[in-house]
């Protein structure tokens, strides 16, 4: 046959393979986008599972961490504006684990003193870099006042999430007075509902990232949820048109045997 007729016949079969990559290639970015906004919940949020009581980790999933940490509010004031900021208190290593390399985290070790980590998208706003000085204007809950302090910013994180973690910024946990809780971190993959449902059965009250913010979490599944109606509405006349195509190949195949025959 001539070249005419050749790429008059592959071009369906080209389209076919289009649509099934364009297809395939959705349902992963839904797949991957969905899991990665539900870890960057709870690696930025109150982990896996919070509780006010100190867990053994031989309760938990391998790989798991337990770190205490604290809560609090203030306001940032820099040379080049200021911002709020919602405080989470922590001791060290609660980066080591995979925080650290999930929140894209770049530090400067050598510094010391009262140090502040802070989201790559405020210390965009406030012009900040590592080692650079500002004050905070700390909320003391337990007192219901306000004191400045003077912080070094020891480093900066880049969650690729702008909208969870604008705000946000780490302190020691010495800065703050509030009181504490737990925050356990598991593993990606394991069933965070039936290990909150062990530490309960064992006296140690416990609730998910799913019922602390389940309003945010509510949000993403339903935007999840519009995603595949979207990609059912690309699949559906796909198949159709496939279908055609093949009708196509098989009413043209039928003319050419005719003759033969």
């Amino acid at each position: 046959m001539g070249f005419k007729y050749l790429l008059s016949s592959i071009t369906p079969l080209i389209l076919v393979f289009l649509i099934v990559g364009i297809l395939s290639f959705s349902l992963t970015f839904i797949i991957s986008f969905s899991d990665a906004i539900d870890r960057m919940i709870v690696i930025l949020g109150s982990g896996s599972i919070s509780t006010y009581e100190e867990v053994p980790l031989s309760m938990l999933p391998e790989g798991s961490s337990v770190d205490y940490v604290k809560t609090g509010e203030g306001i940032l004031y820099s040379e080049n504006g200021e911002s709020l900021a919602y405080l989470k208190g922590f001791d060290e290593g609660y980066f080591d684990s995979e925080r650290g390399s999930t929140m894209n985290l770049v530090e400067d070790a050598s510094l010391n003193g009262n140090t502040l980590y802070v989201s790559a998208s405020l210390s965009r706003s406030l012009s900040l870099e590592i080692g650079d000085r500002l004050t905070l204007l700390l909320y003391e809950e337990d007192k219901n006042r306000t004191r400045p302090l003077l912080m070094t910013i020891k480093g900066i994180f880049d969650s690729g999430y702008a909208q969870l973690d604008k705000y946000l910024a780490y302190v020691d946990n010495s800065v703050l007075s509030s009181s504490g809780s737990y925050e356990v971190l598991i593993p990606a993959g394991e069933d965070v509902d039936e290990v909150s449902n062990a530490l309960i059965d064992n006296g140690i009250f416990a609730s998910t990232y799913k019922e602390n913010y389940s309003v945010l979490y509510t949000n993403v599944q339903s935007s999840i949820q519009i995603l595949y109606i979207i990609l059912l509405a690309v699949a559906l006349p796909s198949a159709f048109f496939s279908s055609d195509i093949a009708r196509v190949y098989i009413d043209r195949d039928k003319t050419a045997i005719a003759p033969l025959m």
